[in-house]
């Protein structure tokens, strides 16, 4: 990343500033905020010296993110700057208020339908979401182990679980 100072050559103030672009992008976007009349000390100068009136230079070029603010902290010491980091750049959206809506009630489900749902097995029978195909018949085939003794009787064939989505 990059850090850059933007200088006041009237007041000789120094602003310092770190971007991804380049120095000349980020000017053209502080210049925009200041037009935007953004309330911070270098907009007001901008605005009230004109932007002919500043300096914009790259001063260093950080590799890491680390590195870049350690640059940032070396050139404000330098040139006794203020930072710019915080500015904000871009117009706040006028907030567009929401009338209150009241939600209707969910609907109700009669007491018959009710009753009936806990008779029926509601549960996806072989479809994209059950066992990945495999069918409750796969699961009878299955080798009993030899702490399973064989079982004289014909094991109950056990719907696959339905998954939750």
């Amino acid at each position: 990343m990059l850090v850059y100072t933007v200088t006041n050559l009237t007041t000789k103030k120094v602003y310092v500033g770190t971007t991804a672009s380049t120095a000349e992008s980020k000017w053209a976007h502080l210049i925009e905020a200041a037009e935007q009349g953004f309330d911070y000390p270098l907009y007001e100068e901008i605005r009230e010296m004109g932007q002919g009136n500043f300096l914009v230079e790259e001063w260093a070029d950080g590799v890491s993110k680390e590195e870049t603010q350690a640059l940032e902290l070396e050139a404000m010491t330098t040139f006794h700057g203020e930072s710019i980091k915080g500015y904000k750049l871009l117009p706040r959206m006028p907030s567009r208020k929401k009338k209150a809506k009241s939600k209707p009630p969910p609907p109700m489900i009669p007491e018959e339908i009710d009753a009936l749902s806990d008779d029926i097995d509601l549960a996806p029978l072989n479809d994209e979401f059950s066992m990945s195909g495999l069918e409750a018949d796969d699961f009878d085939s299955q080798e009993e182990g030899p702490s399973d003794p064989p079982s004289s009787e014909t094991p109950a064939k056990v719907p696959p679980k339905p998954t939750m989505n």
